[in-house]
């Protein structure tokens, strides 16, 4: 197994356009990975790197910046997308600097190249199963995947009281839920992965959208994975 490729998966999955409904403007939310289970142990002590990872979602007129820190700062990931959708990946391996600019009609043709079974899920709902996660009032919600995905499902807890659209690159489109997930459990199948909001605000620095992109080397997606397929997920 490539731990560098599962990383880059979830934090793909997590990844999303923000964009605010009903008055709110803008945002930051922090989530981290508090346990990775799986039954495999050749898979157990990798897996454990997970945990503690964090994920920074800032989002403000329409754009948004998803940050993550990986394996200790080994590896930091930035994705910045712009209102219409387009996309600004920064990815440092341990040095290795990588930045990959992507427009949305570029991303809607990998979509359609490359059909997700993530797209189709059977969601349900239970509002009178609830709990409060980072002040927010939530309600349990299960999202089972269908066909060749039936292995895969999501255990939320959803806030109607964060309306946001998350238009997911690849992965999950949250918006096709009735709430913001503050907390949930993915389960792969070989593995389950749990991730809680441990901090909400309602203000953002527009400073955070600035990224300087010195010593990053400029690249398309295509080259990106080819990239990261010759460097056999950078030995992990």
């Amino acid at each position: 197994m490539k731990l560098i490729n599962t990383f880059l998966c979830f934090f793909l999955l997590a990844t999303g356009i923000m964009t605010a409904q009903e008055g709110m403007k803008e945002g930051y939310i922090k989530m981290e990975i508090t346990d990775v289970i799986t039954d495999n142990q050749e898979m157990a002590a990798m897996l454990e790197m997970m945990k503690g990872t964090e994920t920074e979602v800032y989002f403000q007129d329409g754009k948004s910046l998803t940050n993550m820190n990986l394996m200790g700062g080994m590896v930091q990931m930035k994705n910045m997308l712009d209102k219409d959708g387009n996309m600004n990946m920064f990815m440092d391996a341990m040095g290795n600097k990588m930045h990959v600019e992507t427009t949305k009609m570029e991303m809607d043709k990998m979509k359609a190249e490359n059909p997700n079974p993530m797209d189709d899920l059977d969601i349900t709902y239970d509002e009178n199963d609830r709990k409060k996660i980072a002040g927010y009032d939530c309600y349990k919600m299960i999202a089972k995947g269908k066909g060749d995905a039936s292995s895969f499902s999501i255990e939320a807890y959803v806030t109607e009281d964060i309306k946001i659209n998350a238009s997911v690159m690849q992965g999950i489109d949250l918006g096709i839920f009735k709430g913001f997930p503050l907390e949930y459990i993915i389960d792969a199948g070989q593995m389950k992965l749990v991730s809680t909001t441990m901090e909400i605000k309602d203000e953002v620095d527009p400073k955070v959208f600035v990224i300087d992109d010195s010593g990053y080397t400029k690249m398309s997606m295509e080259e990106f994975m080819g990239s990261m397929g010759q460097m056999g997920g950078f030995g992990f």
